[in-house]
């Protein structure tokens, strides 16, 4: 119980500390002269993500008859997993849409002005954070269940 709670609430929880850190340090850690070119690259990221989680969830559902994917469902895990990724998938292209409205804004004059920088920049660190931890955490299952696999292959 105690560990489904912390697989299932840890990035949400490593995102806020990560976003609190930037919050109280923003003075410090300037984003905003960076933007330009982490935006571009943030994004290509992310569309990416959505593509590879998409295929992982074909893969999942094509492999439905074997042994491992037969002891999550009895597990009661399965619903997990498909959530997972479902979740991973939903952040990446969350993230995908905020950067590339970050990419408009920074074309603005003012795009260095308090809001921009502060405001969505640490709206933006809390999303593509917690896009970037949920994709892990399937790519840590799937390797888990690829290994499975690979075991009961040989």
């Amino acid at each position: 119980m105690i560990t489904e709670t912390i697989e299932r609430r840890y990035p949400y929880v490593i995102s806020f500390v990560i976003t609190t850190f930037y919050l109280c340090f923003h003075q410090l850690i300037d984003v905003t002269s960076t933007a330009k070119a982490l935006f571009p690259v943030v994004t290509s990221i992310s569309a990416i993500a959505v593509g590879f989680l998409l295929a992982a969830q074909s893969i999942i559902l094509s492999i439905d008859e074997r042994n491992v994917i037969k002891s999550l469902k009895q597990g009661g895990v399965y619903g997990h997993l498909v959530g997972y990724v479902v979740k991973a998938v939903n952040w990446s292209f969350v993230t995908t849409i905020l950067t590339g409205i970050g990419m408009v804004l920074s074309l603005h004059e003012n795009a260095n002005g308090w809001m921009f920088s502060v405001i969505f920049t640490g709206m933006w660190v809390f999303i593509t954070t917690t896009a970037v931890i949920c994709c892990y955490r399937v790519i840590r299952i799937f390797s888990k269940i690829l290994r499975q696999l690979a075991k009961a292959d040989s």
